[in-house]
């Protein structure tokens, strides 16, 4: 099912958009941090059909992304820290 992946995808980005314009003005109490993930770990940061990618989102309140192999976590310290820890983690496997 290719199309209900786009169709995610698309829905996951226009999420993204809204949530972008509202950080921007948040500016100033975000942090920004990248890690680059090894190939061999992406997919398990990921998770089955971004399962696991959403849960670090939800569970830490940071919005992380992964970007080929650079992965990027917007949020505030706490938010940001905790998902760093959730992706080290892993990795760490």
């Amino acid at each position: 099912s290719e199309h209900s992946a786009s169709k995610e995808a698309e829905a996951a980005m226009k999420l993204y958009q809204k949530f972008k314009t509202q950080w921007e003005s948040d500016a100033p109490l975000l942090t920004k941090v990248e890690m680059q993930i090894p190939s061999s770990k992406q997919r398990y940061v990921i998770g089955k059909k971004g399962s696991k990618i959403q849960e670090i989102n939800q569970k830490s309140g940071a919005i992380v992304r992964l970007d080929g192999d650079i992965l990027t976590i917007v949020g505030n310290l706490d938010a940001s820290e905790e998902a760093e820890k959730m992706v080290q983690d892993i990795i760490s496997r």
